[in-house]
């Protein structure tokens, strides 16, 4: 389920497990998120001062102006995340799409997203076995409002961000470093 709440808590107990150890206790603790996970790791950084540094790489940084830009079928989307939580909780099925397909129109990422769909359609990359290329529509609601932009005010410690100009969602990591109080390296 892709739900940025959820994420950030994985991230904030790996922090607690990191920062609890004995052998770590003079190391810094750096997070670092790919993706959609590159909001979550800003919050988390944002919101707990024994994270030092973060490392975003091919950020999916968006707020609600540019879901409304980059998703027309946003609510479309939203509507069928309370279906399938409605038929989640009605008798526990789990109803799936695929995250990145040449031919679904369901996929999360269709063939508009062509570079992004090489390195997740192509098994030399990020189409390995153990990964089940599935997305629990129940998500929608929660990633599609999820602002992961709005941290970026809040981070005080240094900030790596690798990204190409040519990455389709450039614009959001431009919005989340116009946010910043400080620049990225």
């Amino acid at each position: 389920l892709e739900d940025p709440g959820q994420k950030i808590d994985d991230f904030r107990g790996a922090v607690d497990f990191i920062a609890n150890r004995k052998e770590f206790a003079a190391s810094r603790i750096t997070v670092a998120g790919l993706g959609a996970s590159a909001g979550y790791v800003a919050e988390e950084s944002a919101n707990d001062n024994r994270v030092d540094r973060v490392v975003m790489i091919a950020p999916w940084l968006q707020s609600p102006e540019l879901v409304q830009q980059n998703r027309p079928d946003a609510g479309q989307k939203i509507r069928q995340a309370r279906e399938a939580n409605h038929l989640f909780q009605q008798d526990g099925v789990l109803t799936y799409v695929p995250v990145a397909s040449f031919s679904d129109h369901n996929a999360v990422m269709t063939s508009e997203y062509q570079s992004e769909l090489d390195y997740y359609t192509n098994p030399e990359r990020g189409n390995i076995p153990q990964w089940e290329n599935r997305f629990a529509v129940m998500g929608w609601s929660h990633w599609l409002n999820f602002d992961s932009t709005s941290s970026a005010s809040r981070i005080r410690v240094p900030t790596l961000i690798i990204q190409t100009e040519a990455d389709r969602n450039f614009a959001g990591t431009e919005e989340f470093i116009s946010k910043m109080r400080s620049r990225p390296e």
